[in-house]
């Protein structure tokens, strides 16, 4: 017999078009709290009419909750970092290529491009709230430090336009976007340009990646192996600022938001039949990433 809040979830799901997939993830995080977990997190999405407020001192979004202005700047500034490493990485990939290809340096020549000029709107929208910070979120740096080691032109296409795409700007910055644009005045509208929509260049790594993947240029246990890197780095950075989302109240909101980072690109991959069970693989990932911890 289904539970109530199946039903809840389930119509939230449809409501917003979010892919079912991400059902199990939702129902691990409504379990412990059923009545009040689907109504608080719906109330990021659900604003209507309802305005939130900046301050000099934080941000107050539609649905009440509030989050200390410093660590905003923080979250702003580690997506400033983040398009800087990529612009930084793909600089030198370009510069120093093991092996010529006209495609792919022009691709990466574009994406740094891109980053550099999404870096500039972040830096506009940091400086608007009242100066800058140096500060970022811990262990950013290890997803980029790693991914700057590859080697070989599919896997950076495969690891950089598809397993981060969608770890982070297809979860995290998205949902970033859609939480705090509401409440931003005009001078932060540029937060638009880097959130919003796709770059060329971006669609055009999406899809070479795909193509990658489904047939086969990069191996399967290639692909595992970088989902494993990435992925539990990915998850170590988030977990490791969770102290942010604890002042705030909603742990465990950003606990389902990290969740659905590290599953998205692993639920991608068995859509292109890489990988036979993507929930498989998340515990797989979740647990290497437990393990180190102790």
């Amino acid at each position: 017999m289904r539970k109530p809040y199946d039903i809840m979830v389930d119509s939230a799901l449809k409501k917003y078009d979010i892919p079912l997939w991400v059902r199990p993830y939702v129902y691990d995080y409504v379990k412990s709290d059923p009545a009040n977990a689907v109504k608080k997190a719906l109330s990021f999405v659900e604003i209507k009419r309802k305005k939130g407020m900046l301050t000099a001192k934080d941000v107050k979004l539609p649905n009440g909750i509030t989050f200390d202005i410093k660590k905003v700047k923080m979250l702003l500034n580690t997506f400033f970092y983040a398009e800087e490493e990529v612009a930084r990485m793909c600089t030198s990939w370009v510069e120093r290529p093991a092996v010529y290809n006209a495609e792919y340096i022009n691709h990466f020549t574009q994406t740094a491009e891109s980053s550099t000029a999404r870096a500039r709107a972040i830096k506009s929208v940091i400086e608007g709230i009242a100066g800058n910070t140096k500060d970022t979120l811990k262990d950013i740096d290890s997803v980029f430090h790693y991914v700057a080691t590859l080697t070989e032109w599919p896997e950076r296409i495969v690891a950089l336009d598809f397993i981060l795409r969608y770890a982070y700007a297809k979860t995290l910055g998205l949902v970033f976007y859609k939480v705090f644009y509401p409440v931003a005045p005009e001078f932060m509208r540029n937060i638009s340009k880097v959130f919003a929509k796709d770059e060329p260049c971006a669609i055009w790594g999406e899809n070479e990646a795909t193509r990658m993947l489904e047939e086969g240029i990069v191996p399967k246990e290639r692909v595992l192996a970088m989902c494993g890197e990435i992925l539990s780095r990915v998850y170590a950075s988030i977990e490791s600022n969770i102290s942010i989302a604890k002042q705030s109240g909603v742990e465990r909101e950003i606990g389902l938001l990290m969740d659905v980072s590290v599953a998205y690109p692993l639920e991608r991959l068995a859509e292109l039949g890489v990988i036979s069970d993507a929930r498989k693989e998340f515990k797989s990932i979740i647990g290497s990433v437990q393990k180190k911890k102790g």
